[in-house]
């Protein structure tokens, strides 16, 4: 690609002229780092870091031409070319390169605090039961066909990746592409250049307001998903959501709401909610969907129902949504059973907000009698207002509670653990604080018996546990296991 193809639809400033520039343009790059001989390297000033001092390092590795906010004095004849942002630019410069991909597939975006990941693994299975090669791209891995690669926790990737994968999947024809949209995502404009087909609201509750500050920024970055769908695409909400209709009046798009409690376009009803899953019927106009899976909770039930939304929306029938409901086994970490042959049940959970622990605690309140055993963490260097509130929840929804750590990053777990105790101030809960992760894990296992049920909640399919400066190899799953075999 020549440079005035890369420059389409934004405003520059060079000192020569972009239609005379020499260059073939093979790759671009925000790394300095990943910089290859003749790539293109973008210079983003970020919260930590500020790319344009790495210009030297980047021209050394061999780059052919730097995109910059600001002029910077380096070798003689080194091509830099100026933006107002460069940030903002690098949205457009990768659509450019990848050849605008987001018009040539179909793009559901799904955003909200909790149940992401759930409803992009539902979509893919019932999309994949009806014969359509799916990609998705979220917290847990991006899924290109049958090529999975890691995400590196990054819920919603940058553009030059976002659009890498979108041109990978047109490659390997694929119709349909399920992304995860986090309101990170949506702040730093990551999606701002994609096309979506249509768009899904979750819900909103208390959760990177360190990042955020306030609930209103929080909506407000939600929102952005929403307000950027045109006439011909679609927004499903979730009808029984608080932020409902300022979400609606947000949308020019088509609106399809999903509820339990109002009444909806799409609905469920006779609900059957127990350890073993959900039953519930679908009601949709004229159609009714039975639907049996071994999901668990309610919370579950409005996944169910926003995947079912978009299925609907797209053409496929009430035996193919059915099916590919049915077949699906869950999200790894999303009230995950560990089954090690013993008398009481183990579940993982990646609950790390109070709404979403609220929601797992009052799920298996709602479909047992048993005793819960809890054990949780709050991350470190992240909403520290939430801490009392998760305490005040485990105290009102567990019978006992471990608090422990989940990757206390710089902060002292200790001290993280005396903020979430706040919350249990009044209470009659028990609980105790253990800060190492795996000995708390090792406690609840060794205190429960066919009475009870363990819930392991904050890391869910993690793989790792972050402190201040190194990270460890840690695995819910595995750790619970491997303690189960030694009892």
């Amino acid at each position: 690609m020549k440079p005035i193809e890369l420059f389409s639809g934004i405003e520059y400033s060079t000192l020569q002229d972009i239609s005379k520039i020499d260059l073939d343009i093979k790759r671009i790059t925000c790394n300095s780092q990943d910089v290859q001989e003749g790539d293109v390297f973008i210079a983003i000033k970020g919260d930590r870091f500020d790319g344009h001092n790495f210009l030297n390092a980047a021209i050394a590795r061999g780059a052919g031409m730097a995109i910059v906010e600001r002029m910077s004095l380096v070798q003689d004849g080194f091509i830099q070319i100026k933006v107002n942002d460069t940030r903002r630019a690098v949205s457009i410069l990768a659509r450019n390169f990848y050849r605008d991909p987001s018009k040539y597939i179909k793009i559901i975006g799904v955003t909200g605090t909790n149940g992401k990941t759930t409803i992009t693994y539902l979509l893919e299975d019932i999309f994949k039961n009806a014969n359509f090669k799916t990609g998705v791209i979220g917290t847990i891995n991006y899924r290109v066909g049958e090529n999975v690669m890691d995400s590196e926790q990054r819920t919603t990737p940058d553009p030059l990746t976002l659009n890498k994968l979108l041109r990978d999947m047109i490659e390997q024809s694929i119709p349909y592409c399920f992304v995860e949209v986090s309101s990170h995502g949506l702040e730093q404009g990551r999606v701002e250049d994609i096309k979506f087909a249509g768009g899904v609201f979750t819900n909103l509750t208390h959760e990177h307001l360190d990042y955020h500050k306030t609930v209103e920024n929080y909506l407000k970055a939600k929102l952005k998903l929403f307000e950027n769908l045109s006439q011909d695409s679609y927004a499903v909400i979730n009808n029984d959501s608080r932020y409902r209709d300022e979400l609606i009046s947000r949308v020019d798009a088509k609106i399809i709401t999903y509820g339990i409690e109002k009444e909806s376009d799409v609905m469920a009803k006779d609900l059957r909610l127990d350890l073993n899953g959900v039953r519930c019927r679908i009601h949709a106009e004229d159609d009714v969907i039975d639907i049996k899976t071994s999901l668990i909770g309610k919370h579950n039930v409005y996944n169910i129902l926003a995947a079912a939304s978009v299925a609907m929306e797209e053409g496929l029938g009430p035996d193919r949504i059915k099916n590919g409901i049915m077949r699906f086994s869950g999200v790894p970490g999303r009230l995950e059973r560990v089954e090690c042959g013993q008398d009481f049940g183990v579940f993982i959970d990646y609950a790390h907000t109070e709404d979403a622990l609220r929601n797992v605690l009052g799920t298996l309140r709602q479909i047992t009698k048993k005793k819960i055993i809890l054990v949780f963490g709050c991350g470190g260097d992240r909403d520290r207002t939430k801490r009392p509130e998760m305490g005040r929840t485990a105290a009102e929804l567990a019978n006992f509670t471990i608090i422990t750590s989940d990757n206390p990053r710089s902060e002292d777990p200790v001290k993280i653990a005396k903020e979430i105790e706040e919350g249990f101030v009044g209470m009659s809960s028990k609980y105790i604080v253990v800060p190492d992760r795996y000995e708390a894990i090792k406690r609840a296992l060794s205190a429960a018996d066919e009475d009870a049920l363990v819930l392991i909640a904050g890391k869910g399919h993690e793989k790792n546990q972050i402190f201040s400066n190194h990270t460890v190899p840690f695995d819910d799953k595995k750790i619970a296991s491997q303690i189960l075999k030694s009892l």
